[in-house]
């Protein structure tokens, strides 16, 4: 039996195929010292392609140390990271990654926890 071994940026799409919404993070929990930068990132995948946003449901957003970026990979795939420059105590918590395209919407979790004084 023959299998396709075929990249993801050698998908033909002309056909304008659907591919179902996933979502995919980097780690469910990420622990730095006090001060220090931490990248969180999400990778959806999904066409049409997927917008990626971030949210933190207990604090005004974004803060000043908070920066977002969001990459497209190809066709399908769509890279987003939040870097905190300076971790604060006060950037303990649950940060949320929601992809959404003209289908479907899907939101995943990860946890940060400050170490140290």
């Amino acid at each position: 039996m023959d299998q396709c071994r075929c990249g993801e940026d050698e998908m033909d799409f002309s056909d304008k195929t659907s591919v179902p919404l996933s979502l995919e993070v980097g780690s469910h929990v990420t622990s730095a010292a006090l001060h220090s930068a931490v990248t969180l990132s999400c990778v959806a995948m999904s066409y049409p392609r997927a917008t990626v946003t971030w949210s933190r449901g207990d604090v005004p957003w974004p803060p000043a140390n908070v920066l977002i970026k969001s990459d497209a990979l190809n066709h399908v795939r769509v890279l987003s990271t939040l870097t905190i420059s300076a971790l604060r105590r006060q950037d303990n918590g649950t940060y949320y990654c929601a992809a959404r395209n003209e289908q479907d919407m899907l939101m995943a979790q990860q946890d940060v926890v400050v170490l140290g004084e």
